[in-house]
Parts: C-alpha cells; structure tokens; sequence
C-alpha cells in the first residue's frame, strides 16, 4: 500500500524497482546456480578439462571412448550454453599435451601419475584434467573432467535414476501428455545424456549409497536438474517415484524394504 501524498511519478519508480528486483531474482533462480558459479574463470576451466578429456580419448580410443566422448560432449554443451550466458568470450581449447593424448598414452595411463607425476606437471596444469589423474582416472572416467561438474562417483551414469518417459521433440511448439497424464511441454522431458549432463555440473559429490537418504537425494538433484533445464517434474515419473521413498521415512522396516531394491528402485506401489 502507498501512503497518501505520495507522487504518481514516486509509486511508478517504486513499482519499477520492484520489478527489476523480482526478475534479477528469477534469473538467478532459472540458472540453477549461484552467480559466483557463473565465473567464467570456472566455466572455462571445466570446458578445458572436457576438451582435454575428449581429446585424450580421441587420441588413445578403446572399446568404451566412443560412450565417454558422446557423455562428455553433452557436458560441453551445456557449460557452452553458460559460458554464453555469463558473456564469456576466451577461445577454450584442449590443452597441447593432452590433445597429442600424451596424458591418456603416457605416464597417468601407467599409473605414474598415482606416484606423483601429475601432480607435478602435466596433470596438475589441466592437460589430464582435474588433478584426479593422480589417481589413475584420467583415462577411464568422469573424474577427470569438469571441476565441480565432475561427479565424485565417477560414473553419473548409473546414478541418475531413468526419466520413465520418452524424450520430448526440440523443435515441439505445442504440448503433449506427459507420463502422469497431465500436459506438458511438447520439447519435454530433456534427453537421459542431457539431464545426467546437468546432474554431473551442478553435483560435484552426487551420492551413490544405497541408504534412503541417498536415493532420495539421487531423486531430488536429478528432478532440480531437469528444472534447470526448464521442463516440469511432471514430464518424467520421477516424483511419483521420490514419493514412495520418503514415504518410507517413517518405516520401521524400511531397511528390508530397501535391501531388495536395485540401486534406484523404488518400492511398489
């Protein structure tokens, strides 16, 4: 309410300035992450690591490169699609060393890295990645990508539970029902690749436990991920699921329950 004698012109300001602070809110609530995380000193050093990840494993491919580089490359997206949002301009490149596959190749590969190599050289300066080649990593996982976005289980993959709808279309512009029967974007759910992608760069720990605590947490980050990239919990069966967890909460025999579940198996009903 405005008090009497105050101008028209003061209320309009007023008003104004209200407004913008309401969509400075919104937009920092739609990044999914707090503005010092939008550094672009961050950003692009968690591209370079996937860069150099990437290239290592161009360089020196085995029978499972193929599936890291499509996982790692959908992270590269998305930290592009932050970095053009923060107006981050540097020209990101895989490191020397790493795009010659030295690191994939040579001393981390060997397992010298776990003896101190990277930590003195290459490694440490980003061409295998984070510092996690240090532990033999830096050929094989996750570990070694994206700085906080690399999850700590080094395997986003099998943690982030199943969507349990298909993919919605890109270029959708009308709705469509979604698994719980309401309607939801036609572009909506996003892509597994996609929504793991967002898991690993928001979680740099995503929990792997099969305690309950853990499972709901797995639920809640991957439904936040999917938020952030902007469709509705709805366009997945992922709440329903999270539903029945923490409705065990107040069970006495939640334990047995869980231990005949899969890792992100929800109980029936």
């Amino acid at each position: 309410m405005y008090r009497r004698g105050v101008s028209s012109r003061t209320r309009k300001l007023v008003i104004g300035g209200a407004a913008a602070a309401l969509l400075g809110s919104a937009l920092a609530v739609s990044t999914g992450m707090g503005q010092a995380a939008e550094s672009c000193v961050g950003l692009d050093q968690a591209l370079q690591n996937n860069l150099n990840f990437i290239a290592g494993q161009q360089a020196n491919p085995d029978a499972q490169s193929q599936a890291r580089i499509a996982n790692r490359q959908a992270v590269v997206d998305l930290i592009q699609q932050r970095r053009a949002t923060a107006g981050c301009t540097a020209n990101v490149q895989a490191a020397g060393n790493a795009g010659r596959g030295n690191a994939a190749r040579g001393n981390a590969g060997r397992g010298n890295a776990g003896q101190g190599n990277a930590g003195q050289g290459n490694a440490g300066q980003g061409n295998a990645g984070t510092g996690n080649a240090g532990t033999g990593n830096a050929g094989q996982d996750q570990n070694a990508g994206t700085g906080n976005a690399g999850a700590g289980s080094g395997n986003i993959d099998a943690l982030v539970p199943a969507l349990g709808f298909s993919p919605g279309d890109p270029n959708a512009t009308a709705d469509r029902v979604g698994p719980t029967g309401v309607k939801v974007p036609g572009r909506c759910p996003p892509t597994q690749a996609q929504v793991n992608a967002q898991v690993a760069l928001k979680n740099a720990n995503f929990p792997s436990g099969t305690d309950l605590e853990s499972r709901i947490q797995r639920y809640e980050k991957t439904l936040s991920a999917i938020q952030d990239l902007k469709c509705p919990a709805s366009s997945t069966t992922l709440l329903g699921r999270l539903n029945s967890l923490t409705a065990l909460r107040g069970n006495a025999n939640r334990d047995n329950i869980l231990r005949g579940l899969g890792l992100n198996e929800t109980p029936a009903g």
